[in-house]
């Protein structure tokens, strides 16, 4: 009445042990198995039949906007150990706060089917904020139906959050595919608002035009803009979602005078007569390269030791380079033209200034 085993198992040749079941039935208490066979010592084992229990796992918090979670329902002993049932064991569901978390199943219960030690078949899903506690029961009036399981869930407002933060870029440089993001897909197109706190030192674009909110597309979870340095100061860009709320979300990126050090290329030395191709890049403060809006020109000033010239057959002197608009850098040659220490300075406005020296031997 307690516990069952099959009358016999068999060690097959070949092998030192051998698997039986043990199948708890419907009295409570302490059994003892003996094994006995022909030339071996017996040997015993007690074995406790508890009342069983539910154990339930689940996502405990879940934004306004999450999907449905799902709830995997055990049956237990009442130490917490899963078993196979020997029998269907139907769960009965229920939500403290419907308004807050509903649960969703094929019927008013589910099923752990014999032979099983869980089931699936049943989710809960947010509907809005607080809290509520979620409990699986057998209903049956036996003694030695399962006892209930429990978990206490909570609904929150979700937070859009920025896929950058302390970012730094030059006055008139920007950054391509920077996004605000929701945590969940969203099940339509929504518009994220922007606004800035404080004085506006930077800007949003999409497709090359400024816009002061970006689209998340329905299955989607990001929205991508660009972002551009437009005066120097400490931008602070604000992300605004109120269909479905949002917490809002902040950014803060640096704008200040670009910079191009260093020069790639620049040599410590150079012969008169002869030429090395340097690389310009359009820097940020933090020196990463960055993009321009808009075509940039630099101003070349070297002393008469050097010159910097356009390179290739029909080689001429010039006096500027110019980064074209959506590039990140420009390439022309320095040459050597007499002995000495050649210098040079390089500007544009809303860059650093940019001095170097050569040797020409």
């Amino acid at each position: 009445r307690v516990a069952t085993v099959p009358v016999s198992v068999t060690i097959p040749a070949g092998n030192n042990y051998a698997y039986f079941g043990v199948t708890g039935q419907d009295t409570l208490g302490t059994i003892q198995v003996t094994a006995t066979a022909t030339g071996y010592n017996a040997s015993s084992s007690n074995i406790q039949v508890t009342a069983p229990k539910f154990i339930v796992s689940t996502s405990t918090t879940l934004n306004t906007t999450s999907q449905a979670q799902t709830l995997t329902i055990y049956a237990a002993d009442a130490n917490g150990n899963t078993h196979y049932t020997n029998e269907n064991v139907t769960v009965s569901l229920a939500s403290s706060a419907p308004g807050v978390a509903t649960i969703d199943s094929a019927g008013p219960g589910v099923t752990i089917v014999a032979g099983n030690y869980y089931t699936q078949a049943a989710s809960w899903k947010p509907v809005a904020v607080g809290t509520a506690q979620l409990s699986m029961t057998d209903g049956r009036a036996a003694f030695y139906k399962y006892n209930t399981a429990t978990v206490n869930i909570a609904v929150v407002t979700p937070t859009l959050n920025f896929g950058f933060a302390n970012t730094s870029l030059g006055i008139g440089q920007y950054i391509d595919n920077e996004y605000v993001y929701t945590p969940d897909y969203m099940t339509s197109s929504v518009a994220v608002s922007f606004s800035h706190l404080g004085t506006s030192h930077a800007s949003t674009l999409v497709s090359g035009s400024p816009v002061s909110s970006v689209t998340i597309s329905s299955g989607s979870n990001i929205g991508y803009f660009r972002l551009l340095g437009v005066s120097a100061g400490i931008d602070s860009l604000v992300g605004t979602l109120s269909s479905p709320l949002h917490n809002p979300a902040t950014t803060a990126t640096t704008v200040g005078l670009g910079r191009i050090d260093p020069i790639s290329g620049w040599p410590g030395s150079i012969n008169a007569g002869d030429s090395v191709q340097v690389t310009l890049y359009a820097r940020d403060p933090a020196q990463n390269a960055r993009n321009v809006q808009a075509a940039t020109v630099f101003t070349l000033a070297p002393n008469s030791h050097i010159q910097f010239v356009s390179g290739g057959v029909s080689s001429t002197v010039i006096t500027s380079a110019t980064i074209p608009a959506d590039g990140y850098y420009v390439q022309f040659y320095l040459k050597g033209v007499s002995s000495g220490t050649g210098s040079a300075t390089i500007t544009s406005a809303n860059y650093v200034t940019y001095t170097n020296t050569v040797t020409v031997p």
